[in-house]
């Protein structure tokens, strides 16, 4: 039988590793919260730079850029997301209107010019202005999207069906500035999506998420 010192030593011994196992595993979730806090922060600052007063398509690329600077996005996810339209036809579409806006304007377009064609020739353009009035609602407000659990299917949707409408036959006939936001916003989409976080189950996140837009 161990003594009444032996005894108290063993349970001292084991009481301190207690404690310090206590003290490692609250500097882990310390640091934890730190790095969720801090990408919060982040998130907020590239809202305030690229978001408030809606995002143009001018600023995509930019907006690409700064989130890889601000470590919200991988190299990997860098190199793989569009670069959105080129220089020149940039300088095409250069405008002081939200992407959503100009958006909004193809869609009207769209369904102005198909009004203006004999009835026989006319085509049912709902589908595709369905999808670019969704496309712009995401985009009116990427902050409330990026925050939402539901967010990644919606975006998944939006940007696969906007796709869909560039891949398509007749979208080369379409005039350069709508091919030009449709391609941007669908880019603009992409970056969007990769800054959402990938666990929507994790509370902590989301709290810090809403509270840094609230």
């Amino acid at each position: 039988l161990l003594s009444q010192s032996a005894a108290s030593s063993a349970l001292s011994r084991t009481e301190e590793n207690t404690l310090a196992n206590k003290d490692k595993n609250s500097v882990r979730l310390e640091n934890s919260d730190i790095v969720v806090s801090s990408r919060a922060q982040k998130l907020k600052a590239l809202a305030d730079e690229f978001f408030a007063g809606g995002l143009k398509s001018a600023d995509v690329n930019s907006l690409k850029e700064r989130a890889y600077e601000y470590g919200l996005i991988s190299e990997g996810q860098f190199n793989r997301l569009a670069t959105g339209a080129t220089n020149g036809l940039q300088e095409a579409q250069r405008t002081t209107q939200s992407l959503a806006d100009e958006l909004e304007k193809v869609s009207a377009e769209l369904e102005k010019r198909n009004k203006e064609v004999p009835e026989d020739k006319r085509q049912d353009v709902s589908k595709i202005t369905d999808v670019l009035d969704r496309v712009a609602n995401l985009l009116k407000d990427p902050e409330t999207a990026i925050t939402k659990e539901q967010f990644d299917q919606e975006i998944e949707a939006a940007i696969k069906d906007l796709n869909g409408i560039i891949d398509s036959d007749t979208f080369g006939n379409l005039p350069i500035k709508e091919r030009v936001t449709m391609t941007t916003s669908s880019s603009a989409l992409s970056i969007i999506e990769s800054l959402a976080p990938r666990t929507p189950s994790n509370s902590k996140v989301n709290q810090y998420l809403a509270n840094a837009f609230g």
